[in-house]
Parts: C-alpha cells; sequence; structure tokens
C-alpha cells in the first residue's frame, strides 16, 4: 500500500524451489528488480516471474499495490469576533473521518482551542491510518472601539431650578446607556 506518508511499498516473494532466479516487473520497480523483495513507488499490478535454474521452467505470480492516499475533510468552524465585551472565543474543528488528531498553530493538540486576540489561526487534521492532512483556516478579529457618546444636560440647576434632563446620543445604532 502506498500513502500519504510511505511513497513506496516493499513486494516479497518466495519460492520452495531451491536455486532460482527472481525478476520482478512494473512500472514502478525502483530496486530489488532481481531479487525475493522489491521496493516499488508506484501504484500497479507487479508480476514475479520465478526461473528454476537447473531445467528452465518458469511460474509467475502477480500483486496489486493499492494507493491508500484519501485526505481527511475538515472544518475549523465559522470566523469569530473579539469584543470589549467577548474577550475569548473557543474555536472548535470537525471531521468526519474516523481516526484523526487535530493540531492548531496556536499549539493545541485537540479539535478545540480557546483564544483571546485576533489572528488567522489553522487546524491541521492528520488521517491517522493514512498520515494524509487537511487544513482549514479560522479567521479571529477584534472590534474594541469604544462607541462615540454625546451628553447635554437642558440647563443649570439654581434656586428656582431644582431639575435639568441630561440627554445622551451616540452614533452607534443600538447603543445602551447607563447614567451613574
Amino acid at each position: 500500500v502506498i500513502s500519504c506518508t510511505a511513497s513506496s511499498a516493499t513486494l516479497s516473494g518466495t519460492s520452495s524451489t531451491p536455486n532460482v532466479s527472481y525478476a520482478w516487473s512494473g512500472a514502478g520497480v525502483v530496486s530489488g528488480g532481481n531479487s525475493p523483495t522489491a521496493s516499488v513507488n508506484i501504484v500497479g499490478t507487479y508480476t514475479l516471474l520465478v526461473t528454476d535454474l537447473q531445467n528452465g521452467c518458469t511460474a509467475a505470480d502477480v500483486v496489486d499495490v493499492t494507493p491508500n492516499i484519501n485526505t481527511p475533510n475538515i472544518d475549523g468552524g465559522p470566523d469569530q469576533l473579539l469584543t470589549c465585551s467577548i474577550t475569548s472565543v473557543n474555536l472548535t474543528a470537525t471531521s468526519t473521518t474516523s481516526n484523526v488528531s487535530y493540531e492548531w498553530s496556536d499549539g493545541a493538540l485537540s479539535a478545540s482551542t480557546t483564544v483571546t486576540s485576533p489572528n488567522s489561526y489553522t487546524v491541521t487534521v492528520t488521517n491517522l491510518s493514512n498520515g494524509c492532512k487537511a487544513v482549514d483556516q479560522v479567521i479571529v478579529t477584534q472590534d474594541i472601539t469604544p462607541p462615540s457618546v454625546n451628553a447635554t444636560v437642558s440647563g443649570k440647576l439654581t434656586c428656582l431650578i431644582s431639575s435639568v434632563s441630561l440627554n445622551a446620543s451616540s452614533g452607534v445604532s443600538g447603543a445602551t446607556y447607563e447614567w451613574s
């Protein structure tokens, strides 16, 4: 099997007949073509031809080298926003591929990590059965600009004027006010 971490495969053949020669054939034989054990680096069908050196008779067998290069799927989750009131966010990655590991760019080695600063965070998921990897990115931005506020008073307190109105306005839609 050739996988994301194993770029070659070792093929082994045997014969119960003594004094034989071996010859592997196929598109990706890179070493050991005339020995019982050969190394190959291409997916495909390989043939082992064994020749009896005493009588010249031959026998052949075939082996298929298959790929295992399925990359895992990954979803790092939605982009996140830090604000004055939300000072940390939890980033959670998911994969429907079984037997995977996670690694975040902040060093976390689990599906989730909590971050407190804006940045571009990447998560790498590794398929533990074949070493194939996939990467996703989550962008964490920050909006900590305080809203503009303008407070005014309707007049001055005097001996005759015992109350005044205080008014506030902001350029931020949906702003709330708290007087103290």
